[in-house]
């Protein structure tokens, strides 16, 4: 079992009644949640955006999808 995996699993609770599903958060999900390092450049990915609606940016998903799988092997 994953460290904190523990976390994951749905837990049953009544609600007037009603079964309804709880799930509890592992500390990284609720750290990545309130994280506020701006590690992601909104700008930019509107530009990027922009440029892909008016057809100005041709998108070739086969080599996305070959840096992505490039990029999940150079993991440590």
């Amino acid at each position: 079992m994953r460290p904190g995996s523990e976390d994951l699993g749905p837990e049953k609770i009544t609600s007037n009644g009603n079964p309804a599903t709880q799930l509890k958060l592992t500390k990284l999900v609720q750290e990545i949640q309130t994280d506020t390092s701006h590690d992601v450049d909104y700008d930019r990915i509107a530009k990027i955006r922009a440029s892909m609606e008016a057809g100005d940016l041709q998108f070739d998903p086969d080599s996305v999808a070959n840096a992505l799988v490039e990029d999940i092997f150079q993991l440590p």
